[in-house]
């Protein structure tokens, strides 16, 4: 089965995505019915910026050059090497037994879960991550020094004076 999955927040990722899946009976089958998470699996994290559609190709040939091209092993080999791919994780599946003729039915169920993305952060986004850290760090350090600061000297607990330069008398002499 194909999947064509686009994220479109902070980054731009497209990507046609396929899912394997696989069931064995000892009966012969008018259908069946599969629920599951089509979930995304990611090797390496994103650029932070731009589109990333490196694998918006198709996941089966494009041409027939050859049949061992179209061999499942062949496609899932060169599906698996990819960064980003998606499969069908939690899945349940039902059997439907009887005289189906030529007639086999698939319904498929699938939930999209939430999923994190990883991606290299760009030096913009690091560094207006890290002023605002830094920011709220520094206002709540500042205003607890500061009442630290008044209540040592309120409460005379260290020794301390004023002290003027010597020349200070001329400076507040009035004339």
């Amino acid at each position: 089965m194909f999947f064509c999955n686009s994220l479109l927040q902070q980054n731009q990722v497209v990507l046609e995505g396929l899912a394997h899946i696989q069931h064995q009976s000892g009966v012969p089958l008018a259908g069946l019915s599969t629920w599951g998470d089509l979930t995304l699996n990611q090797r390496h994290p994103l650029p932070s910026t731009g589109i990333y559609n490196i694998y918006d190709i198709p996941a089966f040939p494009s041409s027939i050059s050859s049949a061992a091209d179209w061999r499942l092993d062949s496609i899932l080999a060169d599906y698996w090497e990819r960064n980003i791919t998606t499969r069908v994780t939690n899945s349940y599946v039902v059997e439907h037994t009887g005289a189906g003729g030529d007639m086999f039915t698939l319904r498929l169920h699938l939930y999209y879960p939430p999923q994190q993305i990883w991606i290299i952060p760009s030096l913009a986004f690091l560094l207006k991550s890290a002023w605002v850290q830094y920011l709220s760090v520094l206002v709540l350090v500042a205003y607890l020094t500061s009442c630290i600061k008044h209540w040592v000297f309120s409460s005379h607990l260290l020794p301390a004076w004023i002290q003027y330069p010597q020349n200070a008398h001329q400076l507040f002499k009035r004339d």
